[in-house]
């Protein structure tokens, strides 16, 4: 009976085994495939076609927000990029510039001039003043503070989602940006005699390696803020085509960027 019991763990154990590698080939080859399509996409297109392609993929995004007004979220302009990658602001003081309605801008009081005074006359000191008669300000009534809906709720919540995302694409960006000049600067740096395709691609792997290692941490992330997204909207009962449509555009921007990169190798001889 034991040896019986022993027999089927093993099976159970292997099972999960095969099912685990299956799913780790799965997920390699679905990877291979996107950076197939990728190459064959930086042969297909030019750059100036593949950047195109970027601005549509981001224009989907701003056409499927601008079917919900009441989301209050825009996309980050050329100050806040430099600001973000600059340091000078932080992500979450961007997220809350980003999700600010466009009617928020609250003017300064006006002053109000002081109330003209009539001089009182000298009195010698021995004479006692009468102190003035100071009226009893009325007291102004206080409106109580706004509670929000719950439909403000979920507006606000949804609309600092999809801020998160613009914000961590323009991170993972900068990144990568930063990755390519120091490969760049490597690469005219180095002597005519170092750039055969086999010493380049050596060189290359490293790059490759970090840039596979940011792909993941960007991917993971992007998982957790769309699986959010899906939360609150199943929650609130709203329109989930908002997720497909950020998952879309993650994959083809992403896929349009490899491009682009891959195009830059095959320039330097690298593929």
């Amino acid at each position: 009976m034991k040896r019986k019991t022993r027999i089927k763990q093993r099976w159970v154990v292997l099972i999960v085994v095969l099912l685990v590698i299956l799913a780790v080939l799965a997920g390699l080859y679905l990877w291979q495939q996107e950076n197939l399509k990728a190459a064959a996409n930086a042969r297909k297109y030019t750059q100036q076609e593949l950047r195109e392609q970027l601005a549509d993929s981001r224009g989907s995004v701003e056409e499927t927000l601008e079917q919900h007004p009441e989301i209050t979220v825009r996309d980050l302009n050329d100050e806040e990029r430099k600001a973000l990658r600059s340091g000078e602001l932080t992500p979450q003081e961007l997220i809350a510039i980003l999700t600010q309605p466009k009617d928020s801008g609250a003017k300064a009081p006006e002053e109000t001039p002081a109330p003209e005074t009539t001089p009182v006359p000298e009195t010698p000191a021995s004479q006692p003043v009468d102190a003035p008669t100071v009226p009893t300000p009325t007291p102004t009534p206080t409106e109580a503070p706004h509670e929000p809906t719950p439909q403000e709720i979920y507006e606000a919540k949804l609309s600092e989602l999809v801020a998160q995302v613009y914000v961590m694409r323009e991170q993972y960006t900068a990144q990568l940006d930063a990755m390519v000049a120091q490969a760049k600067a490597e690469y005219h740096a180095m002597p005519e005699s170092e750039r055969t395709k086999s010493k380049l691609l050596s060189w290359a792997t490293g790059y490759i390696a970090k840039a596979n290692d940011l792909e993941r941490q960007c991917d993971d992330q992007m998982e957790a803020i769309l699986g959010s997204m899906n939360a609150l909207i199943t929650e609130y009962g709203g329109d989930s085509s908002l997720v497909t449509t950020m998952a879309n555009s993650y994959a083809n921007e992403k896929r349009i960027q490899k491009s682009i990169y891959i195009q830059e190798l095959e320039k330097r001889g690298i593929m």
